[in-house]
């Protein structure tokens, strides 16, 4: 896929926050990179328990470049001082509401030194990773007669924040994002809901991963059921309280979850204390610290059921199509997902994944639980059916080409 003509070309994807937490840049990086691409990335650092994977996986690419800033120490002086005017920002927002570089620092705190180091980079394209990034790709490829890109891993303005936040983020929106020339969106229900704003098409590029290796296990005999959910953080309005109380209806209380994520001692022993309450046991439930995200693949193969729990509100998780539910595709889960209405459409072209439930009645998950229980067999068929979609159609092998194509068009290749 390497094409000579594509070195010429410089890239520069920039986000917020960690890159270890954002999947999707990093396999733009790997993909563009493959096809000859020049990249650069600009990204922060503020958790200490992420620094390790960022430098793997820096390492893990030799061919980029990048600049970051780490702000983890909670006395760190940058920490303080970006904080204090980040909330001077959205203080004086109530006086001059069109200032458009104070909504700039109210989205992201670290505008001022991420734009620094984009004017840094001779980049043909910037590519902003969410919102908070939105203004740093655009202002750079203005300033640098280059072009600029916006990529929405969620419909930013309906993700439950607060009134001053979302104020900025509409108005950063809508000052850029008619001007973008590389437009995607994580689920086709995103891109429609940014498309009726600004009239532009957005090409859906779904989050996906590279085909996965490893051996899947489809039949495992004589065993509780197996239940799998994970997140960078975990905690309450995430769904976990529909999961433990669709467990505890069940006669046969034996199934096992599995939560997989960052989690404070205070929301450990919250989601404990609800799990004692409806009638399970502490060894219906077992937590793990975060792994690198290469590891989660293989880790998930030792579970029956991947569990896609969002919830309908607000609105960004109605219509998202996380990494989470194509994780448990790809490492041979049976899918169980909430009835939002991006899942509900992904579960109307292939039903054989699993199963849908309905997130208003507790009992539809329940007796999802129960239908795997009583008949072994269907969970064998469900998982055998998802690593085919795997293997052919839901990969990043596949959907990176997709990808590409759009940057192509960008520059008439």
């Amino acid at each position: 896929m390497y094409n000579r003509e594509n070195g010429n070309i410089r890239i520069c994807l920039i986000t917020p926050g960690h890159i270890a937490t954002n999947p999707r840049l990093i396999k733009e990086a790997e993909a563009l990179l493959e096809a000859g691409y020049k990249v650069h990335i600009i990204f922060t650092q503020y958790m200490d328990y992420l620094l390790t994977d960022d430098e793997q996986l820096l390492l893990k690419y030799p061919g980029l470049t990048y600049n970051r800033l780490n702000w983890v120490k909670k006395k760190n002086l940058l920490r303080i001082s970006s904080g204090v005017v980040q909330k001077l920002s959205q203080g004086l927002l109530k006086a001059f509401t069109k200032c458009t570089t104070l909504h700039k620092i109210t989205l992201n705190r670290h505008y001022l030194w991420q734009y620094w180091q984009a004017l840094k980079i001779e980049a043909d394209l910037y590519i902003a990773h969410n919102s908070g990034a939105l203004a740093i790709a655009a202002d750079a490829a203005r300033k640098k007669n280059a072009r600029f890109g916006f990529d929405a891993e969620d419909f930013h303005r309906e993700e439950g924040l607060s009134n001053t936040e979302r104020e900025s983020l509409v108005h950063i929106e809508n000052l850029y994002i008619p001007f973008a020339s590389h437009l995607t969106a994580a689920s086709a229900l995103i891109g429609k809901a940014y498309e009726k704003i600004y009239l532009k098409q957005f090409i859906t590029i779904l989050n996906v991963f590279p085909k996965q290796q490893f051996k899947k296990k489809t039949d495992e005999k004589d065993r509780a059921l197996q239940l799998f959910w994970f997140s960078q953080t975990i905690g309450t309005g995430r769904g976990l309280e529909n999961i433990i109380e669709a467990m505890s209806l069940l006669e046969d209380k034996s199934p096992v979850l599995h939560l997989l994520g960052d989690v404070s001692l205070k929301m450990k022993v919250e989601i404990e204390q609800f799990l004692l309450n409806k009638g399970l046991k502490k060894e219906n439930l077992i937590f793990y610290d975060p792994v690198f995200p290469d590891k989660i693949f293989e880790m998930a193969t030792n579970f029956d059921i991947g569990i896609a729990s969002e919830l309908s509100v607000p609105l960004n998780r109605n219509i998202c199509l996380t990494n989470k539910i194509f994780t448990y595709i790809q490492a041979g889960l049976a899918v169980v997902a909430s009835d939002t209405s991006a899942q509900t459409d992904l579960f109307r072209q292939y039903p054989n994944m699993g199963g849908l439930y309905q997130n208003s009645d507790m009992h539809s998950l329940s007796n999802l639980l129960k239908n795997y229980q009583l008949f072994p067999e269907r969970l064998v068929k469900a998982k055998q059916y998802n690593i085919w979609l795997g293997e052919n159609l839901f990969n990043w092998d596949l959907e990176k080409i997709k990808f590409l194509d759009t940057l192509k068009s960008n520059f008439k290749l």
